[in-house]
């Protein structure tokens, strides 16, 4: 099924908004790399490890000189929730 050209106009309008509200309102923004598993769940979306990463960095290269942002890549939410801490302290 491929979108309309309606719908890609309204998610590109829609992904502009997300823009602008995340140089208006954040200073900094951090992108937790994948954790090991995934559990999929009911509320949640089927794992498709193809085009998450492609979306968050395609997101992150758009903000670029406009909002700070760091990629974190460990796997350990222990270690990230340090490194996180140590790094807005």
């Amino acid at each position: 099924m491929r979108a309309t050209v309606y719908e890609i106009e309204q998610t590109e309008e829609y992904v502009d908004r997300c823009m602008k509200a995340a140089i208006e309102h954040y200073d900094g923004i951090f992108l937790p790399g994948q954790l090991g598993e995934y559990e999929v769940k009911g509320t949640r979306p089927a794992d498709n490890r193809a085009t998450r990463p492609t979306a968050s960095w395609s997101a992150l290269h758009r903000l670029t000189n406009k909002v700070n942002h760091c990629h974190v890549g460990t796997i350990d939410r222990e270690s990230r929730e340090a490194f996180v801490d140590d790094t807005i302290a």
